[in-house]
């Protein structure tokens, strides 16, 4: 049988609000306020200060049109019964000025008239009481209100000349007894419309605080309850509405969620004992630490130390029982820097002591956990002991590597100044041969016989090859051990300077691609490669007019150089040869050369972890192409 849906609407009136809010000591009064009474208070204070603005500026502006009807009516009759009085000053008529005054009598709130003469002195005058005038003389021209009457004073003029004044005195009763009725009138007007607005605002409210009072106390009712069945009635299509459809939507997904509930204790039982299991068959040994004393161990913490978990339980089993004696004292101090409650680091390692007194390296992990309702710490325990002896292996390697680059770096000294010795060594007979061929062509000058001039042309080719090569095989032996500054290098200036101090032909036309990077690199290395290659490209070239490119492609991490020239090429067979030490294409008495220069190019560009080849047919130019580094 379908279940019927229950539904709650129970208002509540303002005077048990109000009291409710009284009875809450020192708890604000809007705050205590339900949803309905909230709103009728709200569109009560709206409506206080509408109509309240609305009649406050109504009346302050009708105030203003009753002084200014007042004023206006007040400088009409001075400015007539002035102009009519000019005559009778100029021709002293004060009799005739009197009885022009006296007509003022049908104005039943003029109280007097003065009429004024040059000198300040009454020249006629009229009073409603029929009394001496009270007015005095007044110079220039206003008006003044006082407390039941108006003032108004203004000279009189002929043909621009002040010849008197005139001064009216205004009753202000009518004009008080108005304004009067005129504000009774508006306030009772004003509490007409403000019940009108008010009873309009409480029948309306009801559409707002009904459904929410019937959604409060249907939350009321399922949190005391537990009855998640029941249907809030949705009565409009408004926020509230949508509040409804939200409430109503989430009690239906709650009673899912409770059928679920048993299927979810079921799986969590089942969870629990797949989680006991893979602690039992965990190769890394776990244990709970509670106040310095093991309360649980797994299985491989039994197999690691040999105390089984009935041992642990039946005695007071300390954790440092298990600790070598050289670790006791560190561990004893991190134990009691936890129970301070200090930081202690969640990873340490120390050497432990097993039942048969086996003494292994572990590393511990720690991490707080509540066990049996109370804060212990959980911790796994790994064997490190073949790490820990691998380090230490480790580290005699890295002393023996350490003792290896010293004998390194002693060698490499002992061999520069070997390869700097040898050098000059070498290079002094060359010199001295050198300086014997000078001597003998200058002491036998024109005698000199050309077939003997040819051997000595030789001779001092030969001598100079050989210095050459010494120079060479020394700048060889360097690359690789001797690291150059790191500079900023401009390409497009380096390559320019590299050609200038080259010097080469007029018949050459080598082109630079425009904006060759710039970048930090060993200067002197990277200058001497492209001497090199450029010194080559001329070196070798076997035609009238000659072409050289020198171009750049980014390769990430690497620039990719290519010098191109228009040569006699290479064959492909001798492509790897011309890189490998004293190795040359032609005879050196035909060409001279050290045989040295591809190969230096070749191990500086391999010392910087670039590479270097070579694109050529015969008879058809060269590129050789190498890469740098960006650093």
């Amino acid at each position: 049988m379908e279940k019927k849906e229950k539904f709650f609407i129970f208002p509540n009136s303002i005077i048990t609000q109000i009291k409710l809010c009284y009875n809450k000591r020192g708890m604000d009064f809007f705050k205590v306020l339900s949803i309905k009474n909230k709103i009728l208070f709200i569109i009560f204070i709206v409506i206080i200060i509408s109509l309240g603005s609305t009649f406050t500026f109504t009346i302050f502006k009708d105030l203003r049109k009753f002084k200014k009807d007042l004023l206006e009516r007040g400088f009409l009759i001075s400015k007539l019964m002035g102009d009519y009085s000019i005559y009778d000053l100029i021709f002293n008529l004060k009799e005739e000025s009197k009885k022009m005054l006296s007509h003022l009598k049908i104005f039943e709130n003029i109280e007097e008239v003065v009429i004024f003469n040059r000198e300040g002195k009454a020249f006629s005058y009229y009073t409603k009481d029929k009394k001496f005038p009270t007015l005095n003389y007044l110079k220039g021209e206003g008006y003044e209100f006082k407390k039941s009457y108006l003032l108004f004073w203004q000279p009189l003029f002929y043909k621009k000349e002040i010849i008197g004044s005139i001064a009216i005195k205004i009753s202000t009763k009518d004009m008080i007894d108005s304004i009067r009725n005129y504000l009774i009138l508006m306030f009772f007007f004003f509490i007409f419309l403000m019940a009108l607005s008010f009873s309009f605002a409480f029948w309306l409210q009801k559409y707002i605080s009904k459904p929410i009072k019937a959604l409060t106390e249907a939350v009321k009712y399922v949190s005391k309850e537990k009855d998640y069945s029941i249907n809030v009635r949705k009565e409009s299509n408004d926020e509230v509405g949508v509040l409804c459809d939200g409430f109503n939507l989430m009690l239906s997904e709650i009673k899912k969620h409770e059928a679920d509930r048993e299927d979810l204790l079921e799986a969590l039982k089942r969870s629990e004992q797949k989680f006991i299991h893979i602690i039992e068959q965990s190769n890394d040994a776990i244990y709970v630490l509670y106040k310095n004393s093991l309360v649980f161990v797994n299985p491989k913490f039994e197999e690691f130390f040999g105390y089984s978990l009935s041992e642990i339980r039946t005695k007071k089993f300390l954790f440092t029982n298990i600790i070598a004696k050289e670790d006791k004292e560190k561990i004893q101090e991190r134990l009691n820097k936890i129970s301070l409650n200090e930081e202690v680091p969640n990873k340490f390692i120390f050497k432990g002591v097993s039942k048969s007194e086996d003494e292994k390296y572990f590393e511990a992990n720690e991490s707080e956990i509540v066990w049996d309702d109370k804060l212990a710490i959980l911790g796994i325990l790994r064997d490190i002991t073949e790490r820990i002896e691998f380090e230490e292996r480790l580290k005699v390697q890295e002393a023996m590597l350490r003792e290896y680059a010293r004998e390194l770096e002693r060698s490499n000294k002992e061999l520069d100044q070997f390869a700097y010795v040898t050098s000059h060594d070498l290079k002094a007979p060359l010199r001295a041969i050198s300086n014997l061929t000078s001597w003998i062509e200058e002491d036998l000058g024109e005698n000199l016989q050309r077939e003997v001039k040819e051997k000595m042309e030789l001779l001092k080719n030969r001598v100079k090859r050989m210095e050459n090569l010494i120079n060479a095989i020394l700048e060889y032996s360097r690359v690789g051990r001797i690291k150059g500054t790191i500079e900023k290098v401009n390409l497009n200036l380096m390559i320019r300077d590299i050609i200038e101090y080259i010097s080469p032909p007029k018949i050459f036309e080598i082109f630079i691609q425009d904006n060759m990077p710039s970048f930090e690199t060993e200067k002197i290395r990277l200058e001497q490669v492209f001497a090199n290659l450029i010194s080559n490209a001329i070196k070798h070239h076997n035609k009238e007019r000659g072409k050289i490119e020198i171009t750049c492609k980014d390769l990430d991490n690497f620039y990719e150089f290519t010098v191109k020239d228009d040569g006699p090429g290479i064959a492909p067979e001798y492509h790897e040869k011309i890189f490998e030490i004293f190795q040359t294409l032609q005879a050196r008495d035909k060409f001279e050369s050290t045989g040295i220069g591809l190969t230096l190019v070749k191990k500086i560009v391999e010392a910087q972890g670039g590479k270097v080849y070579l694109i050529s047919e015969e008879g058809k130019g060269s590129s050789f192409i190498f890469t740098w580094p960006k650093r």
